[in-house]
């Protein structure tokens, strides 16, 4: 399927291209979306999308603010089959382990900054570091939250940053 018309026909398809391949056809799993896409206009989408999060009161307070503040959202999924979608949450549920049992470490026993592993005044001079606070025992879980930003590239999958609470 060639797309020819509407958002998909007339983007300029620079770089890595998740939906359309080298010669212009829709890649596997993209061409219900590449349809709809061809008889939208941007415009139109990204007033939909802000409608809907507007009608359904979707907001966010950035840290420090005192403002609810709109959310923003792509109004386009990206389609990821069953083993790519495995393959990302083995290795994003692995990353939030990870990081989990970095905060217990760093609230618990410290052998990652008695061993060098992480600098300590990296660690103690970070402004959300809560000094004075550690556990004998850590919990099951410390971390109560992590999201992944991932990107794909010609070359794969890449970490952009972590955010998380605990």
């Amino acid at each position: 399927m060639s797309v020819t018309a509407g958002v998909v026909g007339t983007y300029p398809g620079r770089g890595h291209d998740e939906m359309l391949a080298a010669d212009g056809a829709v890649q596997a799993g993209w061409t219900d979306l590449a349809a709809l896409l061809d008889h939208s206009s941007p415009a139109g989408l990204a007033a939909y999308t802000r409608r809907l999060l507007a009608d359904e009161g979707v907001t966010y307070r950035a840290p420090g603010g005192e403002d609810e503040q709109p959310w923003a959202l792509d109004p386009l999924p990206l389609p990821l089959d069953g083993p790519t979608w495995a393959e990302l949450e083995a290795g994003v549920a692995q990353r939030a382990e990870l990081l989990d049992r970095l905060l217990a470490d760093v609230y618990g026993p410290r052998l990652t900054l008695r061993t060098g592993v992480l600098p300590v005044e990296v660690v103690f001079g970070h402004p959300g570091y809560v000094h004075g606070w550690s556990r004998a025992t850590p919990r099951t879980r410390e971390l109560f939250l992590a999201a992944t930003d991932l990107v794909r590239t010609p070359e794969g999958w890449r970490v952009l940053g972590d955010r998380v609470q605990a």
